[in-house]
């Protein structure tokens, strides 16, 4: 029923089951689930108080109702579910960042600055507290600040690509463009073979557009990783930018003709055609990758992508689900993968496996901002709000672009639409 989203039969349901079994934690969070989904803001936050006083010591329940408090605009009371977690586990790094967000939004700085640095000092090895106060420091126009963070950060963790993307971005925000190319630069004399930092290098050359010096960098990338599809929609972004799409279009085609062996060329080919619009193009690529290349997982994984994304009908649907299984039995456990299956489940409204793919997927990269978007969107579709409201923040807070971006602000919007 929840799923279905049925407030008034799911309550029912909960309701039978807090019955027999009061003392059942469980039962009560998908109760105030269902009241949130029913717009009963008020009995969704009773039902949760009645959990924690049969569980005091419950996180769950606390989360649930921190998250409660802050759709209802009442950060004080979320504030305290946070704090009262952090008295019987000071060392729990997520309620940590959750405070000092939420200490952010209630333009509480300092506040917000000393939890920031706990995490920062208690896990020095952790991005996210890094991250955070940087964020805090460039958001208050304390940029040198911001930069020291993350240069510090850098320093005892140099292999840190999320730290290592920060600070280099922080660099470019700063205006000093010389900067972040020492630093890529600094990084690719270490560690030669990273596609990551020749990519950003790229990015950065682009940036200041020094063109041909930013295509050399991110084919060095794609050189690396081929299969790898970031670089190549930074290729695709830079010919667009400079109006070269018919030129690029002509170059990969001829490469094909004199070699149908390339992944790599169809890779950018496929996107370069998925970019400026043209689906049909993309689609008679990415089948052509397939017939060339019928034992990479990627190749097959790009394909489902493309097909759940852009479907004609429910059959592309279900060609789709078959890519997807078929990159699975060459990738079991990787998470691109695991995440097609669930969000082509999502397409195809089965809910219940899509957040079980994206579940296993979100257990391999946590801090996946596409993951946990998906994850968010899914949970919205499972009657699951307030756990929806967490996946869509997270996804949002990430320094990342994504695609669904916009999807998930206005997902996030409406949630607390209803609820105010």
């Amino acid at each position: 029923y929840l799923s279905r989203r049925e407030g008034v039969n799911a309550i029912s349901e909960f309701r039978m089951v807090v019955d027999e079994k009061p003392e059942f934690i469980p039962a009560y969070l998908r109760l105030a689930g269902a009241h949130v989904l029913n717009q009963e803001i008020e009995l969704a936050e009773d039902t949760l108080q009645i959990a924690q006083k049969i569980q005091p010591d419950s996180r769950e329940v606390a989360v649930a109702l921190a998250r409660l408090y802050v759709l209802k605009k009442d950060v004080e009371s979320s504030e305290k579910q946070l704090r009262k977690i952090l008295e019987k586990n000071p060392d729990d790094l997520q309620i940590q960042m959750n405070l000092g967000d939420l200490l952010v939004s209630k333009i509480n700085f300092k506040g917000a600055e000393h939890q920031f640095r706990l995490i920062k000092d208690k896990a020095p090895d952790n991005p996210m507290g890094y991250q955070r106060l940087a964020r805090l420091y460039a958001g208050q126009n304390r940029l040198p600040d911001a930069i020291a963070v993350l240069e510090d950060g850098y320093n005892k963790n140099p292999d840190n690509l999320l730290i290592f993307t920060t600070l280099v971005r922080g660099y470019m925000a700063q205006r000093n463009q010389d900067k972040a190319i020492a630093a890529c630069e600094a990084h690719i004399r270490k560690n030669s073979k990273d596609a990551f930092a020749y990519n950003l290098l790229g990015q950065v050359l682009a940036a200041g557009k020094m063109y041909s010096k930013a295509e050399k960098s991110i084919q060095t990338a794609i050189d690396l990783q081929p299969m790898w599809p970031v670089p190549h929609n930074n290729l695709v972004r830079l010919y667009l930018t400079q109006g070269k799409k018919e030129e690029a279009v002509t170059r990969l085609e001829t490469a094909l003709e004199s070699n149908p062996k390339t992944p790599p060329a169809y890779m950018t080919l496929g996107m370069l055609y998925l970019q400026s619009g043209d689906h049909e193009k993309a689609r008679k690529t990415y089948k052509k990758a397939m017939e060339n290349h019928p034992d990479q997982w990627t190749v097959a994984n790009n394909l489902a992508f493309m097909l759940s994304e852009y479907p004609k009908d429910s059959q592309d649907l279900d060609q789709a689900l078959t890519y997807a299984r078929k990159a699975q039995k060459t990738a079991p456990d990787n998470y691109l993968v695991l995440d097609t299956l669930g969000w082509i489940y999502y397409k195809k409204e089965d809910y219940g496996q899509a957040e079980d793919y994206i579940g296993k997927a979100l257990a391999e990269a946590p801090e996946n901002p596409i993951l946990n978007f998906h994850m968010g969107m899914v949970f919205i579709k499972n009657g699951r709000q307030l756990e929806a409201v967490e996946k869509l923040e997270k996804a949002l807070n990430s320094e990342q672009e994504f695609d669904g971006r916009d999807k998930a602000e206005e997902a996030l919007s409406q949630i607390k639409a209803q609820v105010g």
